[in-house]
């Protein structure tokens, strides 16, 4: 097991599926898949991306991908989901596109909701929100039950924020 998919090994207590904002070339779901969930949902904004993974996943029935913004992706998603998830928010413009950061537009999607215990794992924290405090407050809207810890991938240890409930 990689990095990545040791990490969602490690917060996938009670979890059934996985939920990931940015599919890029789909190593989210490849790690995802080598934890084991009952299904995968990804969303892309870039169609090259999106048709690559779907060439990359056509033989799987249980992975899902989706084309759009992050945070119409969800809504679409959410749709499908009736059981506590993992979710991977890692949608960003890395390649000067227009996409932006939507991790706020997604929390806010997560608000509306019916199942308010989900794992949330964001990415690239001090990149994109600093001391992620006001991050954590936009959370909290969701569910303010929600607890924090911080994941190290190696790089710092504020780099990846971990939102859950109950036991971890």
């Amino acid at each position: 097991m990689n990095n990545i998919s040791q990490m969602f090994d490690k917060y996938k207590s009670g979890c059934h599926y996985f939920i990931e904002t940015g599919t890029y070339k789909g190593y989210g779901i490849d790690a995802a898949k080598d934890v084991g969930f009952q299904k995968y949902y990804s969303a892309e904004y870039l169609t090259s991306l999106y048709e690559e993974c779907l060439e990359k996943f056509k033989n799987d029935d249980d992975v899902f991908l989706y084309n759009g913004s992050s945070e119409d992706c969800l809504v679409e998603i959410l749709k499908q989901i009736d059981k506590k998830s993992l979710f991977w928010l890692d949608a960003h413009d890395s390649f000067g596109t227009g996409g932006g950061v939507p991790t706020f537009e997604e929390l806010k999607v997560l608000q509306n909701h019916h199942i308010k215990n989900h794992t949330l794992l964001i990415d690239d924290v001090p990149l994109y929100f600093g001391d992620g405090l006001e991050l954590k407050q936009k959370i909290l809207e969701v569910n303010p039950e929600y607890k924090f810890l911080t994941h190290n991938p190696d790089t710092r240890p504020d780099y990846i924020l971990v939102a859950y409930i109950g036991e971890i």
